[in-house]
């Protein structure tokens, strides 16, 4: 895999999709997918450094299906209030797209579509808490 990081950002995010069902392919039923949802970045984790967190820290998700995984991760930070000493310069409010706040230019749910479109998995989840 070689990602070109000079594409545009939706082709970026489709590529993506499109690796990520390539490996999940190999792999069948095996596969846990997990999402750690704690000290949320402003930016990529692919990004060398960091900053202070956009919302307070939510906790853990797991499930077979990475675009549900995916998914409910994205919304859980968006029904979070965001943190006013961060990136997002203010408090924002809980159910606001804290993603396209930091990054209008981007449209992060292409990804989740794409994967759903190429048979990846679901945009669709139930949330079961542990507790």
């Amino acid at each position: 895999m070689d990602i070109n990081w000079n594409q545009s950002a939706e082709n970026l995010n489709r590529s993506i999709a499109e690796y990520c069902h390539a490996i999940a392919g190999l792999y069948k039923e095996r596969v846990l997918y997990v999402n750690v949802i704690n000290q949320v970045s402003p930016n990529c984790d692919c990004w060398g450094n960091s900053d202070a967190p956009i919302v307070p820290d939510i906790g853990i998700l797991a499930g077979t299906d990475p675009v549900a995984v995916d998914t409910a991760a994205v919304d859980l930070v968006n029904a979070s209030p965001g943190l006013s000493n961060s990136a997002l310069g203010k408090a924002i409010a809980p159910g606001v797209d804290k993603f396209r706040t930091l990054v209008p230019s981007i449209d992060w749910s292409l990804q989740l579509q794409h994967g759903e479109k190429i048979g990846l998995g679901s945009r669709q989840y139930k949330l079961i808490a542990l507790k």
